[in-house]
């Protein structure tokens, strides 16, 4: 298993956990571990040039960064928790385009 899949199986059970009732430091953590882990696929879909994740990938980062909050009541964050959290979980188990997908054996 590769890390940027493991990153994206861990950020899925992340947002999926966030949608109980859970101490506000946890949210903190959250915002944090999102941002680095959508940043960090960012990176490298934009370097497989794939548009259309590395857009949907900074949506995230700007979203969850805990640096200038986004605020929304908690209905609205659970929502956002549960499409991010089935998106990473989907984006976790396509196939990567990478290059040695492309090599001919």
């Amino acid at each position: 298993m590769d890390g940027l899949k493991l990153s994206r199986i861990i950020a899925c059970g992340l947002l999926l956990f966030a949608i109980i009732k859970l101490p506000h430091g946890y949210y903190f953590f959250l915002r944090v571990v999102i941002t680095v882990i959508a940043g960090i696929n960012a990176y490298f879909v934009f370097k497989e040039d794939n548009k259309v994740l590395f857009i949907v990938f900074l949506v995230i980062v700007i979203l969850f960064n805990p640096f200038i909050p986004i605020h929304f009541n908690k209905s609205t964050w659970i929502l956002i928790d549960l499409i991010t959290g089935f998106f990473f979980g989907v984006i976790a188990f396509l196939p990567r385009n990478n290059e040695d997908d492309k090599k001919i054996s």
